[in-house]
Formats: structure tokens, sequence, C-alpha cells
């Protein structure tokens, strides 16, 4: 396809960025959807590795893309569609939390998505592509949060 062809269908260069930046976060929350769905039932435990393994497989594949694509995202307003998709995710980990008893489900998930975000963009920086590697530091990271967060509730309570 020549660039000519491609912009009857896109007014700018950012116009094209913004659909695939849309793409990737409706894809990325269908898959975190799924993966909550199937982990409905199961301890935390369990339930983390599954959430962290769908959050990871975008970067998994696609890793320069997604970056890149991310990076863009930043620049961009964001579109109805990508914060209906980010809002899809924080309520799917939030779920998640909120049925196994995690204190305040909200803050926790919040906290989750940016050491997810944080550990998996420093990875990417610096050339680790090992993502079976990230996700288990993911992992280790949200299980241990989540645990201190449950024994401060415990010492409080």
């Amino acid at each position: 396809m020549s660039v000519g062809s491609l912009y009857q269908y896109f007014p700018s260069k950012e116009a094209i960025l913004s659909e695939l930046v849309t793409r990737m976060r409706l894809s990325m929350s269908e898959r975190l959807a799924v993966a909550s769905l199937s982990a409905q039932e199961l301890p935390l435990r369990q339930a983390i590795p599954l959430l962290m393994e769908a959050a990871v497989h975008q970067y998994a594949t696609q890793p320069q893309l997604t970056a890149a694509l991310e990076e863009a995202e930043a620049r961009l307003p964001r579109s109805p569609e990508v914060r209906a998709g980010r809002r899809k995710v924080r309520e799917v980990l939030i779920a998640c939390l909120e049925r196994r008893g995690v204190p305040d489900p909200k803050e926790a998930a919040i906290d989750i998505s940016a050491m997810t975000r944080a550990i998996v963009t420093a990875s990417v920086a610096t050339g680790n592509a090992d993502f079976d590697k990230i996700r288990k530091r993911i992992e280790w990271a949200a299980l241990g949060y989540l645990s201190e967060r449950s024994g401060q509730r415990s010492a409080e309570g």
C-alpha cells in the first residue's frame, strides 16, 4: 500500500498512531478479561500469574512495537476506546483483588498496574527480552506487595 493510499483513510500520522494504540489497548484489555475469567475461582497465588501473563503478552510478542505505541500513546489524546479499555483492565484487576479480600483493591490495582508497567518498560529499555523472567519478577513483586498489604490488615485489625 502506498503512503498516499494510507492517507485516504487517515488524515495524519497521529491518526494512524491513535488507531494502532487503540487496537493494542483493546487487544490487551480483552486478553486480561479472558485471563480474569479463567482465574476467577483460583486462589490469588494462582490468579496473579495468569493475569501477569496476559498483561505482558503484548510486549512478549511485539516488544519494540508495543514500546513505541506506548510512547506514542503518552503524547496523543486518548480516544474513548482507549480510555474504556484501560478502565476495563483496571476493573478486572480490582474485581479479582476484591473477591480475594485484598484491602483497598482499587489502590492495590493501581499499584500493581504501575509496577507491571515499570518493570516491563525498564526491561525492554535495557534490552532484556526474556519475558518469562520478566513475568516472574512481576509476579514476585505483585504477590509480595499483596502479601504485605494483607499482613498489614491483619496487624491493624
